[in-house]
């Protein structure tokens, strides 16, 4: 199999990646994870939205993501958008 074709199964067995400007019209659910990145464990969070399943290592995504459901367990995060404040290098949540 020549590398190209692997790279493409492999990506198709992936979530999407939440992207910037990407709304979120129902969160229910999010699942930490680690996963092995240039030899080193990484945090990484599976979110739940819309019917989908989306994946984000952004540190300050999955600090909202995990301190909203800490402290609503039972609820739902409704209406986000994904943003990028300007002139910055990280991915922040909005209301939509």
């Amino acid at each position: 199999m020549k590398f190209e074709e692997y790279k493409k199964t492999v990506e198709s067995n992936l979530p999407p990646t939440l992207e910037i400007g990407q709304v979120l019209n129902k969160v229910t659910r999010i699942e930490a994870n680690t996963f092995q990145l240039d030899g080193k464990d990484t945090k990484g969070m599976r979110v739940f939205a819309d019917g989908n399943e989306y994946k984000t290592s952004s540190g300050v995504l999955m600090e909202q993501f995990d301190k909203f459901f800490k402290s609503n367990p039972n609820e739902t995060l409704d209406n986000v958008k994904i943003v990028q404040p300007r002139g910055k290098r990280y991915l922040t949540l909005e209301e939509a």
